[in-house]
């Protein structure tokens, strides 16, 4: 691709009740050094008597201003889509600010490469209410396995305002979905990772904001069960032999999905951590049943397993697995105490599984199974 590559870029800058943010965003997107740009700002039915339409239309001509009835974010940007006339979306929050050099940084990457139809993914530097900032960065070995990546990141995620994506392939996917509140952006990057790849430009050119007035705080249980459901949904649409190729690829790796699948599960994604616990031990299962084996008695493994292997094992539906696998009479004559001693040294390995398994299991929210462990202790 030679040096004639100049296409246009739409900035699309949606608001609701953004006054407070919104001029900095606006004038992060003025200071573009790439001029070929257009910035639409859409106001999605702000209720803040006037304050956000004000500050958007004392820029004049130098955006182009389009006010709607509330209908959320995805709406908000679909409708910025429709009105935009350049060859490339580049999304910018109002609470959110670009790197004078985001986008042409982002072009020149894509004439380097000769690649028009490629996304690119971009770093950001996080700044929260007590002015810390901190750089968020994606490891280049993680992104090519992008599928995997978004399922699993619980640490350093796709920020969207961070992309820049070719406008054709918006118009093939029909944007974003306006049913989803919460999770539009990674349900989008999802289906566009079916047809387009993601090129990690390891450059933090967003300053991302982190306040106590964003939905994912202000919502937070419903945020969470939301984005619950939307991992969980992604981590089903990936093969395991995927994965398979993905942690045989490097330990570190196993080492990233495990520090997220901890993550997930610490902060209540319950469906989502207990999904891919099943996919990382059908993993080990696959590679080193000897090493399997050997964690404890082959039975129980065998058959706690085949809870693992079922669909949705989560809250009631695992309790009931668990209490229905302590009841058949191999699995309870290998944990009656007086029997321990002729099961050395499984014995004391069954004792630390089930401990351990307490422990996880608290955790992951399983109440009554915790009782049911509780009594074999």
């Amino acid at each position: 691709m030679n040096s004639s590559f100049n296409p246009k870029v739409s900035i699309i800058i949606p608001v609701y009740n953004g006054s407070n943010f919104l001029e900095e965003a606006i004038n992060s997107a003025l200071a573009q050094t790439y001029k070929n740009i257009e910035i639409i700002v859409v106001n999605d039915g702000s209720n803040d008597d006037g304050a956000t339409e004000r500050i958007a239309k004392s820029y004049g001509s130098k955006i182009k201003y389009y006010s709607k009835k509330n209908g959320g974010v995805a709406s908000a940007l679909n409708f910025g889509i429709s009105k935009m006339s350049g060859d490339y979306f580049s999304w910018l929050s109002h609470d959110d600010r670009y790197m004078k050099n985001k986008i042409s940084k982002q072009i020149d990457f894509l004439r380097k490469r000769g690649d028009s139809k490629s996304i690119i993914v971009s770093n950001v530097v996080s700044i929260h209410n007590n002015g810390v900032k901190k750089k968020e960065k994606i490891q280049k070995r993680i992104i090519k396995y992008f599928d995997i990546f978004l399922a699993t990141s619980a640490i350093k995620g796709i920020n969207g305002c961070s992309l820049l994506i070719p406008a054709e392939a918006l118009k093939r996917s029909d944007g974003f979905d306006e049913k989803l509140k919460f999770t539009q952006d990674y349900d989008l990057w999802h289906r566009l990772a079916k047809q387009y790849n993601y090129l990690l430009l390891d450059d933090c050119l967003v300053i991302s904001r982190r306040h106590d007035q964003q939905d994912s705080v202000k919502m937070a249980k419903v945020f969470t069960l939301a984005a619950d459901n939307l991992h969980y949904s992604l981590l089903k649409d990936i093969s395991i032999k995927s994965f398979f190729n993905y942690f045989s690829d490097t330990e570190d790796n196993i080492s990233f999905y495990l520090t997220c699948y901890r993550a997930f599960r610490a902060n209540g994604y319950l469906e989502t951590a207990a999904e891919m616990l099943k996919i990382l031990l059908k993993y080990y299962h696959k590679i080193d049943i000897d090493k399997f084996n050997k964690l404890s008695n082959a039975e129980l493994v065998s058959k706690c397993y085949d809870i693992f292997k079922s669909p949705k094992d989560c809250g009631e539906r695992f309790d009931a697995s668990f209490e229905k696998l302590m009841n058949e009479d191999k699995i309870k004559d290998v944990l009656s105490r007086d029997k321990w001693e002729k099961y050395s040294p499984h014995g004391n390995l069954v004792m630390n599984i089930l401990v351990r398994t307490r422990l996880s299991i608290h955790q992951d929210g399983f109440r009554g199974t915790v009782k049911k462990v509780s009594k074999l202790l």
